[in-house]
């Protein structure tokens, strides 16, 4: 067995590598613990105001479902408002739709106080279900979320909410306008399935959930407003090289390991260098397919 002037501690191939892990070690704690690297995000929330929303309980009856859309928006403001989980709130438009749309707050606002107050005198407008009809048409809805988002600020991330109680058909284009103006559509589905709507929420890569009335302002808050806020990609981009490094900092303790069990010299340094550049490949090949976070934060 060779031996060695230098312990496998002291050598240059190791510690470059560990330096850099402790490095990548220190981001990820940084960005996990302190919450570093949420994008700024413009969110379109659409409410269905159809007849079906308040057939029990009446318009904006306790028992509702058209209430209870309004009390979750309430609970995701409010959460928006809260100082110190963001760097800036989150830039919120909110319209009714039916057989047409109605905006119930006026363009995108981060003051979720304003916002609040505007929706709730919107929707005790008693001429408000004559205007939007009691049809669901999510073809307007869509399209008019996306021209609204299509105003964003270009560094912003771009998602649109909505919520329905019923089944319609989307037109294909959506999900093609959608793409194209960097939106991303995200949907609740009160009670059955939507295929349509599931198919151009897969398109732009969004999140589609089907939950109960009762539960509406927890989706809200712990699914959508947690999953557009989130700095994922810079935890993930931090783990994967952290993952890579460690794997170059074992280059040389496993090349040595594998020479004191008898195992030849060439054999352990290219076994232990094939390792390393098989999961730096892998990991990066990962990083890429999630979206590089100082590229695409969204």
């Amino acid at each position: 067995m060779r031996t060695y002037s230098k312990k496998f501690w002291q050598e240059s191939w190791f510690l470059l590598p560990l330096v850099c892990l402790l490095i990548a070690l220190i981001g990820l704690t940084s960005f996990w613990g302190f919450g570093i690297g949420k994008p700024p995000v413009a969110v379109a929330i659409a409410l269905d105001l159809s007849s079906s929303t308040y057939a029990q309980g009446g318009w904006l009856g306790n028992e509702s479902t058209m209430t209870k859309e309004v009390q979750a928006v309430q609970a995701y403001l409010q959460e928006n408002s809260k100082t110190g989980f963001l760097e800036k709130p989150n830039d919120v438009l909110i319209f009714g739709f039916a057989n047409s749309v109605e905006p119930l707050t006026t363009g995108f606002q981060s003051d979720s106080q304003q916002v609040q107050t505007e929706l709730i005198q919107s929707v005790q407008n008693t001429s408000l279900p004559i205007r939007i009809g009691g049809g669901t048409n999510l073809d307007n809805a869509l399209q008019f979320g996306i021209n609204s988002l299509e105003n964003a600020p270009n560094n912003y991330c771009r998602e649109l909410l909505l919520v329905s109680d019923g089944d319609a058909p989307v037109d294909i284009n959506i999900s093609n306008n959608a793409i194209s103006r960097d939106i991303t559509i995200n949907g609740i589905i009160l009670g059955e399935s939507a295929p349509d709507l599931q198919r151009t929420v897969n398109a732009t890569g969004g999140l589609l959930l089907n939950g109960s009335v009762d539960y509406l302002d927890l989706l809200f808050v712990d699914e959508f407003f947690t999953y557009f806020n989130s700095n994922l990609k810079w935890i993930v981009f931090w783990s994967g090289l952290a993952w890579i490094f460690l794997w170059w900092t074992l280059v040389l303790p496993l090349d040595r390991t594998l020479q004191h069990f008898k195992v030849n010299m060439n054999v352990s340094g290219r076994f232990s260098l094939f390792l390393a550049l098989f999961w730096t490949a892998f990991t990066l090949s990962i990083l890429l397919y999630i979206g590089l976070p100082f590229i695409s934060k969204c």
